[in-house]
């Protein structure tokens, strides 16, 4: 799975405390066919360990060279290009024409305090930015509430950590735990809702936010974000008919519900009666999911995250 922005930067922040040098480099612009987008970001620590990648590995070894040979007393940010050539592409197996610009950024202990600023914004479910001098080195942390897509004007290199995206799962059964395991590597801040005592008590996973407000209330409450997802898992029309109502009549990018085909006809049936009118029902998607002929709970998480995904970057093609 891949490693989420946090996980890179608690590694970056383990190796530092154990007095290690630390490399982060960050994709900075992208060209053609690249690999990874903009504002990916790996770290790489001098006793070896790396954390997160900038490509699909096609060129992770020559950065560990660059870095304990070419990079071994860099005191500032330096960027390093790759691809772009023929001899380039076929060298470190580029796809056809995609070129790659990172930043090789050096990390030492002054650094220590302002990744633990942006690994708390990150678990508090907040955004922040980070904005570096890539001439002196200099770095500024500003909180924000508006997404900004990672890049350079100039020297100065801005870049947005935290969760971009928000999921709202009803539900903290094991088909939820699938989803989330997979969702906390794919920018989303994952809330679950779970008023029932005994799932909500049973419920580990630590990259979610646990809540124990109604369906109804946390849908209205958070599906007013259109960057908001809402996906009913409980299988209690109780429960997930209160998310439905008010998810049908928000903002929210993605509203999806479990359930067979004979289940969804019910639940379209109820809802009409509680005035859900035709062109609401029209956002739901129910069944849930991509039909891959998913059985297994890690199967069916998997089918509604690529559904999800898809709504999602179609969004994205439309903004660009």
């Amino acid at each position: 799975m891949q490693a989420t922005d946090t996980d890179i930067l608690l590694n970056a922040k383990q190796c530092l405390d154990a007095n290690e040098q630390v490399f982060l480099i960050t994709v900075i612009k992208t060209w053609g066919s690249a690999p990874r987008p903009v504002g990916s970001i790996m770290t790489i620590c001098k006793n070896g360990q790396l954390s997160g990648s900038v490509s699909s590995g096609c060129i992770e070894e020559d950065l560990i060279k660059r870095v304990n040979l070419q990079y071994n007393n860099l005191k500032f940010p330096v960027i390093l290009q790759y691809g772009g050539t023929q001899e380039q592409n076929r060298r470190f197996q580029l796809p056809c024409e995609g070129s790659i610009e990172l930043l090789i950024e050096p990390l030492n202990q002054s650094h220590i305090k302002s990744l633990e600023i942006i690994l708390n914004a990150i678990l508090q479910g907040e955004m922040i930015y980070r904005k570096l001098d890539i001439q002196s080195g200099d770095m500024k942390l500003d909180y924000t509430t508006v997404f900004q897509e990672t890049g350079i004007e100039g020297n100065l290199l801005t870049q947005a950590f935290g969760a971009q995206w928000k999921l709202l799962i009803i539900g903290a059964g094991e088909l939820s735990l699938r989803v989330t395991e997979i969702a906390s590597s794919l920018n989303f801040q994952i809330t679950i809702c779970e008023p029932r005592k005994e799932y909500a008590n049973s419920w580990k996973h630590t990259h979610s936010i646990l809540s124990n407000e109604m369906p109804d209330d946390i849908t209205r409450s958070m599906a007013i974000d259109p960057k908001c997802a809402v996906i009913t898992l409980t299988h209690d029309p109780k429960l997930d008919d209160m998310a439905l109502l008010e998810a049908l009549d928000s903002n929210a990018f993605y509203i999806g519900a479990l359930g067979s085909l004979k289940t969804t006809q019910s639940r379209i049936e109820r809802l009409k009666t509680l005035g859900i009118s035709k062109l609401q029902l029209k956002q739901l998607h129910a069944p849930i999911g991509l039909n891959i002929g998913s059985k297994t709970p890690a199967e069916i998480a998997i089918s509604i995250l690529a559904e999800v995904i898809s709504q999602r970057n179609q969004i994205l093609k439309n903004i660009k």
